[in-house]
């Protein structure tokens, strides 16, 4: 090798390893000398002094890049600098607040806190302020608004941090408050289609294009369809992409303009290509390029390189290759070297897919070098590993080996950038979480303990309440007794008053009766003197005859009185003695009946008793059996526990109604309780019937399963056997009913059941299986039965299966489909 060429090899290399060194006039030398292939002197001589113009020239064009860098870190700097003093005077302002005790300038505090901290990219600290606003705003009345945007801000936040699951909570929230915010309901969407359930998603979309078709916005419905077409391509169901599409067309044909019908008719040939109908989107395609020239659209490229790329496809290489062409001048024109690198790596690859290796390296190799200088690493690392198949055709294996080795240092590269900003997002995400979960735990705690404060300052005001009652009460007390005293006293006086004057009248009165009785006295005497003196004469007499016969008399009742004493006393002492032995036996009956009334009452209660246990015994296993399954409750009841299984050979069923949220809306809660029980009965009955064991409902959908808690080899078949009664059963309810349709998913594969809870006990499943059914009923359509390839082997013997491909499922990559034929 001369010296001239070892020369240029080490600048090509310093070229690729030192990227600020490299410029086109750099390139052009050294394309332009390694062709001469000469090594005289004076050739040699130029080249030096043109790299050493080179290396100054690229040197300060370096250090202008490098100055500008500065400025833009320096702005970069001065921006967050403010920002922290921002969020200095709002903390300032957040402990003045606290110090008056104003809420509703705290929350102000708090949001402010927060919007500064989302701009510092701190999303945790945001979470932290917006939480503790939301508590305090719960002490502050007609606060619908306000807790409405608290919610919705703290949506946000997690929205923007990839946990779509979080935000989803929030923003049900912020609409309780304010049921009709057009904006919250979009995000809340967004969420749930950037969190791969589209169904909900679209679901979650409905109210928003129900009221913006209403009021005439149809541009804006497009956009929803347009969200909803894209997540179905990412989540690898084209065919349902193009129903949305099919809904924009019907739109944009009435109002579009003619760029929003090109880029309609793109975005359907696109999907037509994506489910492999070529024709079909070669039709919508060349739809597109008519029009995009026509009317002189912009980025009209779009739909030439896809026709290209499509016509490719069909084996028409020479049109594909003209359309991408086209599509390069017009980047070209345009200065769009970014898109221009992808275009020339699709040309290299047409060209190589026609065998036409020369021109695939041609435009494989300016691909590498727009890539290159606008540093596309993506791109640059595809078109190494283009290149080196492309030099592996022409037996240059020297140059195959080179570029493989950059396309594998690119790979790696990108593959660390990519893992490094996975595990950025990951740790980022795992601390919002943790301090989401952590602020919500210690703002309980608060507010326990300022219900436990309220209490006690509460019973403080009872009591001293109380006590002031009790003061008033003794002082009325007090002021009662001194007033009592005082009318004593005074009517004292007056008693003492009206005695001494009624004392005088008595005393008069005493003397002037004292006279007339002297006088009454004295002829009283003198007439009973006469009257004693005749009474005594008289009573004399008498006394003397009765003295005579009173004497034979009282010996005569002596007798009789002895004679009768004692026949009274014989009586007494018999009827003593009789009324003792009576008392003595009713003592002994009476003892006797109580002892049996007693004995009998007590017999009675004990088997009262007895029969109110062995009722209630039954009554708790009978509940027992109906939260859990027969053998489970037994092993509950004997060993206290049930010890977890995992099995084999579970299948996994679910149901969904469809429309669920918009039909709930026309029923009142009784009506929907009412509705949902006639259902899941008649899914109990079916469920029971082919040997399933129901597990769950939550919300519309029904979960059971087969296989456990015993074992069985039919359990797929017994589940699809159970989905087609389940189906018949729906279609055959009268038309007045509202849930008519419902989704069905099912999946056979190992999972884990057991016993969860201490106080509520709960029989449930866990594993894989549960929730690829659960994706199975999302991905399927209404009255379908959609089924994994893993049961569609258990059950090909005995139903008939339409095949529907691979669908990408979240979590689990690709997975089989398939559709049981009914009827």
């Amino acid at each position: 090798m001369t010296t001239f060429k070892k020369l240029s090899n080490l600048l090509k290399k310093v070229l690729l390893s030192k990227p600020r060194f490299r410029s086109r006039t750099f390139l052009f030398l050294h394309k332009y000398f390694y062709k001469q292939h000469t090594s005289n002197s004076s050739a040699v001589r130029h080249f030096l002094l043109f790299i050493i113009f080179n290396l100054i020239l690229n040197a300060f064009v370096f250090g202008q890049d490098k100055g500008k860098k500065i400025i833009v870190q320096t702005e970069k700097d001065k921006l967050e600098a403010q920002l922290i003093l921002d969020d200095k005077t709002a903390r300032a302002a957040l402990s003045d607040a606290i110090k008056l005790n104003n809420k509703q300038s705290i929350i102000q505090a708090h949001q402010s806190i927060s919007s500064i901290n989302l701009k510092l990219d701190k999303p945790d600290t945001a979470v932290v302020h917006l939480l503790a606003a939301i508590k305090l705003t719960d002490k502050i009345n007609n606060n619908s608004a306000q807790r409405a945007s608290l919610f919705a801000e703290l949506g946000t936040v997690f929205l923007n941090e990839n946990l779509y699951k979080n935000a989803i909570p929030y923003y049900d929230s912020a609409l309780i408050y304010q049921p009709n915010n057009l904006e919250v309901i979009e995000k809340r969407g967004d969420a749930f289609l950037l969190d791969g359930r589209l169904l909900p998603a679209e679901r979650a979309y409905q109210p928003l294009i129900d009221k913006l078709s209403g009021d005439g916005n149809m541009f804006r419905v497009v956009e929803i369809y347009q969200k909803l077409a894209q997540a179905s391509n990412r989540l690898n169901s084209p065919k349902k992409g193009i129903e949305y599409y099919l809904l924009i067309h019907g739109i944009v044909e009435r109002i579009g303009s003619a760029e929003e019908k090109a880029r309609l008719y793109n975005n359907l040939g696109y999907q037509y290509y994506l489910i492999g109908d070529y024709n079909g989107a070669l039709n919508y395609l060349q739809q597109a390029k008519a029009i995009s020239i026509q009317f002189k659209c912009a980025n009209p490229e779009i739909p030439l390189i896809n026709l290209g790329i499509v016509q490719h496809n069909l084996k028409d290489n020479k049109a594909g290759i003209q359309n991408l062409l086209t599509a390069l001048k017009y980047l070209t024109d345009r200065k769009d070297f970014t898109t221009v690198a992808n275009v020339e790596h699709i040309i290299a690859q047409t060209y190589f897919g026609a065998n036409d290796f020369y021109n695939a390296l041609s435009h494989n190799n300016l691909a590498i070098k727009y890539a290159r200088e606008n540093k596309q690493h993506d791109v640059w690392r595809n078109a190494s590993k283009t290149a080196a198949e492309i030099y592996l055709e022409l037996y240059d294996h020297e140059n195959a080996i080179e570029y493989y080795r950059d396309y594998l240092k690119l790979d790696d590269s990108l593959r660390m950038v990519d893992r490094n900003i996975e595990r950025t997002v990951l740790n980022k995400q795992t601390l919002l979480e943790r301090t989401e979960k952590n602020t919500q735990l210690l703002i309980r705690e608060n507010t326990i303990q300022e219900l436990y404060q309220d209490r006690i300052k509460r019973e403080q005001d009872n009591l001293r309440l109380a006590n002031s009652e009790l003061t008033l009460l003794a002082k009325q007390k007090q002021d009662s007794v001194l007033l009592l005293q005082k009318e004593q006293d005074l009517s004292l006086k007056q008693n003492e008053i009206n005695e001494n004057a009624i004392n005088q009248k008595t005393l008069e009165l005493l003397q002037l009766n004292k006279l007339r009785i002297s006088e009454a006295k004295q002829r009283a005497s003198e007439k009973e003197l006469f009257e004693i003196n005749q009474k005594t004469e008289l009573e004399r007499t008498q006394q003397l005859a009765k003295d005579s016969l009173a004497a034979h008399n009282l010996e005569r009742l002596q007798q009789q009185a002895e004679i009768s004493n004692l026949k009274l006393e014989k009586q007494g002492n018999f009827r003593k003695f009789a009324i003792g032995l009576g008392v003595v036996a009713m003592l002994i009956l009476g003892m006797l009946a109580a002892g049996w009334f007693f004995a009998r009452k007590t017999s009675r209660r004990l088997a009262v008793q007895k029969n109110l246990i062995e009722r209630e015994r039954t009554k708790s296993d009978g509940l027992l059996r109906n939260i859990l399954p027969d053998e489970i409750a037994a092993e509950l009841k004997q060993n206290g526990f049930a010890k977890p299984r995992q099995y084999e050979q579970v299948t996994v069923l679910f149901t969904d109604f469809v429309n669920f949220t918009n039909l709930s809306q026309k029923l009142t809660p009784t009506e929907l309780i009412d509705e949902l029980n006639e259902c899941f009965q008649a899914f109990d009955l079916i469920a029971d019937k082919h040997n399933l064991e129901k597990i769950k409902t939550i919300g519309d959908a029904f979960m059971c399963a087969g296989g456990v808690p015993v074992p069985n080899e039919s359990n797929p078949v017994n589940a699809v056997a159970a989905a087609l009664e389940m189906y018949e059963w729906l279609k055959n309810r009268p038309n007045e009913k509202v849930f008519r349709e419902m989704r069905i998913g099912i999946h056979t594969g190992q999972v884990i059941a057991g016993v969860v809870g201490k106080n509520k006990f709960a029989y449930d499943i866990w594993g894989d299986a549960v929730n690829l059914a659960a994706r199975l009923e999302e991905f399927g359509e209404p009255g379908q039965i959609n089924i994994s390839g893993a049961t569609f082997e258990l059950v090909s013997d005995y139903y008939e299966c339409i095949y529907r491909g691979k669908n990408e499922v979240r979590n689990k990559g690709f997975v089989d489909m398939y559709f049981v034929k009914q009827g």
